[in-house]
């Protein structure tokens, strides 16, 4: 069924979504071939299959995506959380572990302000969705002993809902303080680092794209303006206001999009030390930039 429909991996997806039903990992499969599926559980799979034909994300169908080795709940209208995103997660944990580690009086080496007795650095992670970024990065500073507290913004109550529940779900809600608001109108004070994974799909590449993601994934969470950047724009202008001094920002960006993006940065006053971090594939995925 599902590799007639077009399915990039169709047993793949045939597997988890047996697994799914069972409630069991897919490795079980072959661990136990002889297991009996029932009818009820049959005919879920049949459900979910017809779903997954229809081209639905698998992530949709089953409820949940992997990240940075959390389970998170996912559903239509969240953002997939996907592997190039983890970096902004391994970038803003070393800021934070270069913070916590330095002297009173020694200056961080990437940015962060003095001590000042407010349990940490305050970070902020901009489009929140699925709060992938904030709950991993929390969960690891929670693990790894590093201070710090969070605040997750998104246009969406929805999803903010969903972030609450894997906030919850990952023993961090107590870090994380959602709010609800397009980008930085829910923040009235500086903040030491911003994450984000904003919109920066042209809306013009739309036609090429998997119809996994043109026809379920939301738009307001993928495509830009301005051939993929406004929203990157709008972001770095105002980053200089809600920035701590040396406080730095991690942002996703779209293939190709490294030079016009460095232009931008470069525009904006106040911005500097700007660089790129590579994903697996070296393609220039994550923007660093520290406000002076």
């Amino acid at each position: 069924m599902l590799k007639s429909a077009g399915v990039e991996s169709p047993r793949l997806d045939a597997e988890l979504i047996i697994a799914g039903a069972l409630a069991c990992e897919r490795l079980d499969l072959y661990a136990a071939p002889e297991r009996a599926i029932g009818p009820g559980q049959w005919m879920e799979c049949l459900a979910m299959a017809q779903r997954r034909s229809a081209r639905e994300p698998l992530a949709y169908v089953l409820g949940s995506r992997e990240f940075y080795g959390l389970n998170f709940e996912v559903a239509p209208g969240v953002l997939i959380p996907r592997p190039e995103t983890e970096a902004i997660v391994e970038l803003a944990l070393i800021w934070h572990a270069e913070w916590a580690g330095r002297s009173n009086d020694e200056p961080p080496k990437s940015g962060g302000p003095d001590k000042t007795g407010r349990g940490g650095p305050l970070a902020l992670d901009l489009g929140t969705g699925s709060g992938c970024i904030a709950v991993a990065c929390a969960y690891e500073q929670k693990l790894q002993g590093l201070p710090g507290r969070w605040i997750a913004t998104d246009v969406s109550g929805s999803a903010l809902e969903i972030a609450r529940r894997n906030a919850r779900k990952h023993g961090v809600a107590d870090r994380i303080e959602f709010r609800l608001g397009p980008y930085y109108e829910p923040i009235a004070s500086p903040v030491d680092i911003i994450c984000t994974n904003p919109p920066y799909v042209a809306r013009e590449s739309s036609p090429g794209l998997q119809p996994e993601v043109r026809d379920w994934e939301p738009e307001g969470a993928l495509f830009s303006e301005e051939s993929g950047l406004a929203h990157v724009r709008q972001i770095l202008e105002r980053a200089p206001e809600f920035l701590s001094p040396g406080g730095i920002v991690l942002m996703e960006i779209g293939m190709g999009q490294s030079e016009a993006v460095a232009r931008l940065a470069a525009r904006v006053s106040g911005i500097g030390d700007i660089e790129f971090h590579q994903d697996l594939a070296e393609i220039p995925r994550i923007l660093q930039a520290r406000r002076a």
